[in-house]
C-alpha cells in the first residue's frame, strides 16, 4: 500500500469507462494507489469482473449529505470520499472525477503531486475569493502561498 491514492469517483462501467480507467490503472502504478469510487445506487457491480481495480462502493441514495439541499444536480463527491476515507487509509487522496479532461501528461502530474506534501490541492479559480471554497473546513494545511 502507497501513502498516496488516487480515487476516481464514477457511477457507470461500460466500455468506455473501462477503458479509461485501465489508462488511469496504467499511469498511477507504482506512484499512487488506484481506488474507483463506484456510486451502486443505479447499478450494482461484480467486482469479480473487474479484478484489475480496488473498488470502495457507496450509495448515493442512502449516503447522508451526498446531495447538496437533496438536489440531485448538486452531488458532492467529498461526502462519497470520506465515507471511503473511514475504510481505506492514506495520507493523501487525489479525488478525479469523470468530467476531467486531461492535457499533457498524467503520470508526470501524479509524479510531482505525490512529492507535495499538503492535505488540499486544487486548481484555484482566480475569480472566486479563497475563503469561498466549501472544502476549506476539511483543509489543515494548504499551499496557497505557492499559486
Amino acid at each position: 500500500m502507497l501513502r498516496n491514492c488516487l480515487v476516481f469517483i464514477t457511477h457507470k462501467i461500460d466500455g468506455g469507462m473501462l477503458k479509461y480507467l485501465s489508462f488511469l490503472n496504467q499511469e498511477v502504478s507504482g506512484i499512487m494507489d488506484f481506488v474507483v469510487l463506484y456510486d451502486c445506487a443505479s447499478s450494482e457491480i461484480d467486482i469479480k469482473e473487474y479484478p484489475e481495480f480496488v473498488f470502495h462502493f457507496f450509495n448515493s441514495k442512502g449516503l447522508k449529505g451526498f446531495y447538496h439541499c437533496g438536489n440531485k444536480l448538486l452531488p458532492s463527491p467529498l461526502v462519497a470520499l470520506l465515507d471511503m476515507m473511514k475504510k481505506k487509509k492514506y495520507e493523501h487522496y487525489l479525488l478525479m472525477e469523470n468530467d476531467i479532461v486531461l492535457s499533457g501528461s498524467l503520470r508526470s502530474f501524479l509524479k510531482s503531486v505525490n512529492k507535495v506534501d499538503c492535505d488540499y490541492y486544487r486548481f484555484l479559480d482566480l475569480n472566486k475569493d479563497r475563503e469561498e471554497l466549501y472544502a476549506n473546513d476539511y483543509m489543515i494545511q494548504y499551499p496557497w502561498a505557492e499559486y
